[in-house]
């Protein structure tokens, strides 16, 4: 079951270009196990309203510590918080995303997300050639290739970052079985 955004991301100023010049991480090898982009990316938000602890945290977001420091570490490895003695910081990354306006905030988030080695390498893949589809199986062999975890909860987490530059972008598609391809959508406008 598929949930649409409420707004459908206009892709009409985006351009494939300017997702394929992000350079991958190679330090950010971990692809967060925090499943909700969404509260991974109103950390940095939160932390400059004064919630700078797990326990702060635990309370705006109804995690449990855990959760919160599962997801704090998904907003440290995007590179948008920093730990600091058991105090969250912003760094200056989490600063310069704060500073943007609402609708570049999306296309901020997605060059984080395409430093992840696996994701930038699938986004290369069928951004060069729309008509490629990747298939599951094709990313449980870039992630066999690339991670030290493996199978579902890999694939899922990949899964799940595509859902989410494809509902805050629209640059890529995701299908029930979890296939990916770019954009059909960009294709037309010979981006």
């Amino acid at each position: 079951h598929m949930r649409l955004p409420n707004h459908a991301p206009d892709v009409t100023s985006l351009s494939a270009k300017q997702f394929q010049n992000v350079s991958p991480v190679k330090e950010k090898i971990k692809i967060p196990q925090a499943d909700k982009i969404e509260k991974i990316i109103q950390f940095p938000i939160r932390i400059a309203e004064g919630y700078d602890t797990s326990e702060k945290m635990v309370g705006v977001f109804g995690f449990t510590i855990r959760q919160s420091s599962y997801y704090r570490h998904a907003a440290e490895i995007l590179g948008l918080v920093r730990n600091d003695r058991y105090r969250y910081k912003l760094t200056d990354k989490g600063e310069e995303y704060l500073k943007l306006p609402a609708e570049k905030k999306s296309s901020f988030v997605c060059k984080l997300i395409l430093e992840f080695p696996i994701i930038n390498s699938i986004f290369l893949e069928i951004s060069s050639d729309p008509s490629k589809l990747i298939t599951k199986q094709d990313i449980v062999r870039l992630l066999k290739r690339q991670s030290d975890i493996t199978g579902d909860t890999l694939l899922r987490r990949t899964r799940t970052w595509f859902k989410w530059i494809r509902n805050n972008l629209g640059i890529v598609e995701v299908d029930m079985k979890g296939n990916v391809r770019f954009s059909r959508q960009m294709m037309f406008q010979g981006k």
